[in-house]
């Protein structure tokens, strides 16, 4: 339809509600058919004589777009108005429903002729809900008008926040104010390092054996609620570890149930079965969730007799008469937890040939450690017994019952000739978790009738591992050398070239670059060797020696040792390791020399973004790699925002609320296999303060303390102040 102009027309509106005609008068505007399209108007017109009128039905406009069609009507149009530019807008596809983290598209149509060579350059600003450009609801406002070919031009948004927005379109030049396009968006999938852990009801004090439950809030990577109950929960392999609060694991339980419950929310359970002040780790998809970990105690059960174990002071079942016999008794509940308090025992001791029961005058028991009762009774008759501690009342026994126990007569401070009264000799060796005993030979060597020692033993052991030993040597239940130990230093062995190896070094290194190798020397146990720098060697084993530098071996004082070697050409070299003349493997090793530009070369990435807004950037802009070609193939996760990976491009999205500092690290791979690591540090920006509302009064007088001011500020997110006026002495 022609585009039609009226000058001085009188239009009629009619009021459907109460049938009253109300008129624009004295009016020149100039009704386009885009117009007609966003506002729904059907014209028809009737040219009278002189007053020209035109009825319009109307099917859906409001008073506020009547007002802004008046206010577009009322400038005189000229010729150069009728040549245009004009602009429409409208949806990519006709689609304006989004997902969190989708690319919203914006058409942009051109009526009319546009012409780049008169400087014209359309730019229009986009403002959604109030905010301009990028901000909390989108992020990623990019304008495409570089084409010649106005049919590509589009307007391009990443919408973060869930809701209905308003877009408003403005471009003052070209009297662009296009309020007419919503959105709606709805919540990504669920990222689990933003979902919010918590105990349900704030309940986090547990006994052993019940059933706890952690509630999990589901978020998208933007911090949106997730209400989808219909979403696999599979997918995101959510477990449950408990630490101790040094935090090392202390127990994996089993998660028993996993679901939505009716307001969106996950609900997980799981049976905490470990006693004491823990913490509790919840991960999805080996990413731990915000809120995490989750202080809570569990209190042991009931005894569980069966559960209770005896250990005794001394590994040993040989002890001599008119000894004390002693074992400590642990309170264990159904889960092994130690449960305080002093529970009743039964202990009886039977001689084991006759199975004949032997009274005990002096059996008592004594809480020595909260959990751990000390039962003790004398030693009176020589024999083979069996001691065994239950619950006769209950008719059940503790774990590790019957224990069988041999008691044998004499003195080991004052032995006699030929008595035979030393019958075993231990040795317990600290810290024994690091040092084994491999062998020991009890070597006896009688004297005779001498009246000093009835038996002499010769202890011999061999130690494994390298370090400190405490030794300590036992006659039954006696340790010798009146209760001292012996204290001996165990060092590594001569270095083995046969275990020992060439642990770093790269096939491929840069010329003209100090490049490192690191070897290990060990003993025939394994035990590292110390101080050995002097009798290791580099050397090259190939025909081309060219160039070749390298330093002294360094010693790290853990049986590791390093050496930094630099070669001048590129080519294919031979290197060996050997120690004292022989040498270590792999030999030779092949390394192959390439100039500098052969590897890639990651540089660190400074990214800053506003609270509670998302940026997206390319790590590998600034990195420098052959060919043109890298991927991302590690990649560790922020602490305190979400991140998703798009090949090179990366969105990250601060924690709602959260300002300050995060980052993380990536390593590349160039098309030659070639690695190389950098890592992104990202400021996440306070909001700065803003008004709410506008001062009455912003004026200053010289000499005077001002502007005289009154209004409020917004501190984000919520503190609100009020501005007073400051006087002289304010």
């Amino acid at each position: 339809m022609p585009t039609t102009f009226f000058r001085r027309l009188q239009t009629k509106w009619m009021d459907p509600m109460h049938s009253l005609p109300f008129q624009l008068k004295d009016m020149s505007f100039s009704l386009q058919p885009v117009v007609q399209a966003v506002y729904g108007i059907k014209s028809h017109v009737y040219l009278e004589n002189p007053t020209v009128v035109m009825a319009l039905e109307i099917h859906f406009v409001s008073l506020s777009c009547l007002i802004f069609i008046a206010s577009l009507a009322s400038t005189p149009v000229n010729s150069e108005q009728t040549q245009g530019p004009y602009f429409a807008f409208s949806w990519l596809s006709d689609n304006n429903t989004f997902q969190a983290g989708d690319v919203a598209t914006i058409k942009i149509k051109v009526l009319g002729e546009f012409d780049r060579s008169k400087g014209n350059a359309f730019s229009p600003k986009i403002t959604v809900n109030g905010k301009m450009g990028n901000s909390c609801f989108v992020s990623g406002v990019l304008l495409d008008v570089a084409g010649e070919d106005t049919d590509t031009w589009r307007i391009l948004f990443t919408p973060i926040r869930v809701g209905v927005f308003n877009v408003f379109i403005e471009d003052g030049p070209f009297h662009v104010f296009d309020s007419s396009l919503h959105f709606e968006v709805k919540a990504g999938k669920i990222y689990a390092s933003a979902c919010i852990a918590s105990w349900r009801d704030l309940e986090n004090e547990f006994e052993a054996g019940a059933k706890a439950t952690v509630l999990i809030v589901p978020r998208d990577a933007f911090g949106n609620n997730v209400t989808s109950t219909g979403q696999e929960l599979r997918p995101f392999n959510f477990t449950v570890s408990e630490l101790y609060e040094n935090g090392s694991i202390a127990n994996v339980p089993d998660i028993t149930h996993i679901g939505w419950n009716e307001f969106g929310q996950i609900i997980l359970e799981f049976i905490a079965t470990k006693s004491g002040n823990l913490l509790l780790h919840v991960e999805g998809g080996n990413q731990a969730l915000n809120g995490c970990p989750l202080l809570y105690k569990v209190n042991p059960g009931p005894v569980d007799v069966s559960n209770c174990e005896a250990t005794w002071k001394f590994e040993t079942n040989v002890w001599q008469i008119f000894s004390k016999m002693e074992t400590c008794i642990h309170q264990k509940d159904k889960y092994g937890n130690p449960v305080l308090g002093f529970y009743e025992f039964d202990t009886n001791v039977f001689e084991e040939e006759m199975n004949l029961s032997i009274p005990l005058a002096d059996m008592s028991f004594t809480e020595v450690m909260p959990g751990i009762q000390l039962c003790s009774f004398s030693l009176l008759e020589p024999g083979n017994f069996l001691l065994t501690i239950s619950d006769t009342k209950h008719n059940r026994s503790i774990s590790n019952m019957p224990f069988s126990f041999n008691v044998f007569i004499g003195n080991v401070s004052t032995p006699r000739a030929g008595n035979n009264s030393i019958r075993q000799a231990e040795i317990a060796l600290a810290p024994s978790e690091i040092a084994p005993v491999s062998s020991v030979d009890l070597g006896k060597n009688s004297t005779g009738n001498s009246k000093v020692l009835a038996s002499a033993f010769n202890v011999i052991y061999t130690p494994e591992k390298s370090g400190i030993y405490e030794i300590y040597v036992f006659c039954g239940n006696v340790l010798l050398n009146s209760g001292h130990s012996f204290r001996k230093e165990v060092r590594a062995g001569e270095v083995n070239v046969s275990l020992s190896t060439i642990q770093k070094f790269s096939l491929r290194a840069p010329k003209m670059i100090e490049n490192e190798m690191a070897v290990q020397l060990v003993d025939s146990f394994f035990n590292p060797v110390l101080s050995q720098q002097s009798r290791l060697t580099l050397e090259i084993a190939s025909v081309n020696k060219s160039g070749f530098s390298s330093g002294m071996f360094v010693d790290n004082d853990n049986g590791t040792y390093c050496i930094r070697y630099a070669v001048k050409d590129v080519g294919a070299y031979e290197m060996c390791v050997s120690f004292d003349g022989k040498r270590l493997s792999p030999c030779p090793l092949g390394v192959n020399m390439y100039g500098v530009e052969y590897f890639p070369k990651a540089n660190d990435d400074n990214i800053s973004v506003w609270e509670d807004e998302s940026i997206a950037f390319d790590v590998l802009a600034n990195d420098y790699f052959a060919g043109n070609n890298a991927s991302i193939v590690e990649l560790s996760k922020p602490d305190r925002g979400s991140l998703l990976q798009n090949g090179n491009l990366f969105r990250y999205t601060p924690y709602k609320d959260y300002y300050g500092n995060d980052s993380f690290t990536y390593t590349l791979s160039d098309v030659n296999g070639n690695l190389a690591s950098a890592s992104a540090i990202i400021s996440v920006l306070n909001i700065p303060p803003q008004f709410i509302s506008f001062p009455i009064q912003l004026q200053a007088t010289e000499d005077v303390i001002g502007p005289r001011c009154h209004g409020t500020v917004r501190t984000w997110p919520s503190v609100t102040q009020s501005l007073f006026n400051f006087d002289e002495g304010g």
